[in-house]
């Protein structure tokens, strides 16, 4: 199944957020008080990479969309990476994006499906070598904005 247009529009997301916790469907909006506190707290940050993309700082670019190591294709006897794989989530979208994905993925030490959140974590060790990496092999293919919003 293809990802929505609007996979990445974070202002999208919170729109619907809004409309379901207004609905409230389920009646569980009581339950999750402190948690809709915090993206309360942050929702001017839901427009920052749209409206720079809107401004024309940040281009458009294809991208995978599901951005980790389990779909890169790597040879048994070598370990190199033959291709990159699960195709069906690419589209236009901002290359910060799959790069967030994939440092979300490859800076936690759990799997992506880890249930148990005390597990869950994020190595500025493993940032650090992962966006070296990253950017040495993307050697100028971005441009200086794409750089400054990569964290």
């Amino acid at each position: 199944m293809r990802p929505s247009p609007h996979f990445h529009d974070t202002e999208a997301r919170l729109a619907k957020l809004k409309e379901v916790v207004a609905a409230d469907p389920m009646g569980r909006v009581k339950d999750v008080g402190p948690e809709l506190d915090f993206v309360a707290a942050r929702e001017a940050d839901c427009s920052v990479v749209l409206q720079a993309l809107r401004n024309g700082e940040l281009p458009l670019r294809v991208t995978h969309n599901d951005t980790k190591l389990n779909n890169v294709l790597l040879d048994r006897t070598t370990g190199e990476a033959v291709c990159v794989i699960d195709l069906d989530t690419v589209m236009p979208g901002l290359s910060i994006n799959d790069f967030g994905d994939s440092i979300r993925f490859g800076a936690n030490h759990c799997a992506e499906d880890e249930t148990d959140l005390d597990k869950v974590n994020f190595d500025l060790k493993l940032f650090d070598a992962y966006t070296e990496g990253f950017l040495e092999r993307a050697r100028g293919a971005f441009t200086p904005a794409e750089l400054d919003y990569l964290p």
